[in-house]
């Protein structure tokens, strides 16, 4: 056998099988074989859905829906993040996200890589960012409100006369679906407590500016979703919107189909809400309440979407004029 000498002395001998280790080293790299018997195609094991790990939606009606429209609070979503793999397509909104910046940038991440890996053309639009809590510089407060869904998404231009938007607690956007848009206002309610004791009267102000908006301010397609932390009619904005034709989703099912409305949270009261516009209601044909999150169920609206282009005749609700910052005198 040939000797290979180092000026350490140390002498090195060949193998004979030393070829014979290169092959089965490679061997391993490349997984020879592997792809003479490849696992399973999508679709060869029923009722499997790959990298799906929770079970859809339980509709109501004895059929699944075209496209979904729904709300849910999952009380933080930085760390449920992949549960977003399992949303079936549709138009989804969240309540309490807890999203700072920091974590609304991860969001939009996430959904992107979602979006190529499922082959879906998914877009997100978000609300303010929440404020850091104490002592973190990721984790943000409770509050944040965020949507995303199969379709192109974008922020609605408001006033807010009080910085609602800032609060992170309220954002209007537009969806295109299909042959029509689909305005939607998404909100998170205080909750009445120590921190919050005055909960109504702050709901009441949150909503003031959504039912001069988007109820009274435009027509078509609309809905006002979120986690409202109180019962569908309790408060008087909602009261102007059944005046105006409005209703909640669970109440119309029930209305058409007798279905019993059920709780969305902890068992015990449904502050998950959707509210349709007449426009809207036309096109819904099912209802789930999604067990998906802990607290909080997931409130799903099924809808049928019409194959060709509505046309909308309307005249938006123009802004308020800050007079007292205009100068009279001077238009002669």
């Amino acid at each position: 056998m040939p000797r290979v000498s180092v000026k350490s002395g140390f002498h090195w001998t060949f193998p004979w099988t030393f070829p014979w280790l290169i092959f089965v080293f490679f061997a391993q790299c490349l997984r020879i074989g592997e792809a003479f018997v490849p696992g399973p195609e999508v679709g060869d094991v029923p009722g499997v859905v790959p990298d799906s790990f929770l079970d859809p939606p339980q509709w109501s009606c004895d059929f699944s829906p075209e496209f979904c429209l729904g709300v849910g609070n999952p009380f933080g979503i930085n760390n449920k993040l992949h549960t977003l793999d399992c949303f079936p397509i549709g138009l989804w909104h969240m309540a309490e996200t807890q999203a700072s910046k920091h974590q609304q940038h991860a969001f939009h991440g996430y959904v992107r890589n979602m979006s190529w890996r499922s082959n879906r053309l998914l877009r997100s639009c978000v609300g303010a960012p929440a404020p850091y809590r104490v002592g973190s510089g990721v984790a943000g407060s409770w509050t944040g409100v965020l949507c995303f869904g199969d379709c192109p998404i974008r922020h609605v231009p408001c006033v807010w006369p009080s910085d609602e938007y800032t609060s992170g607690r309220v954002m209007i956007s537009v969806a295109q679906l299909g042959g029509f848009q689909i305005t939607s206002a998404t909100v998170y309610c205080p909750a009445k407590g120590p921190t919050f004791p005055n909960a109504r009267a702050l709901s009441e102000e949150l909503l003031a500016p959504i039912t001069e908006n988007l109820v009274f301010g435009r027509e078509g397609p609309r809905a006002i979703v979120g986690d409202f932390n109180c019962a569908a009619g309790q408060l008087q904005q909602m009261r102007l919107w059944q005046a105006q034709g409005w209703v909640e989703l669970q109440e119309l099912m029930h209305q058409r189909h007798g279905i019993i409305p059920r709780h969305t949270c902890k068992q015990a009261s449904a502050p998950d809400q959707i509210w349709v516009s007449p426009e809207l209601a036309i096109f819904v044909n099912n209802v789930a309440v999604w067990d998906i999150y802990p607290d909080h169920a997931m409130l799903v609206a099924g809808l049928h979407v019409p194959p060709v282009r509505q046309q909308e005749l309307q005249w938006h609700l123009p802004g308020h004029i800050p007079w007292t910052s205009v100068d009279l005198d001077s238009w002669g």
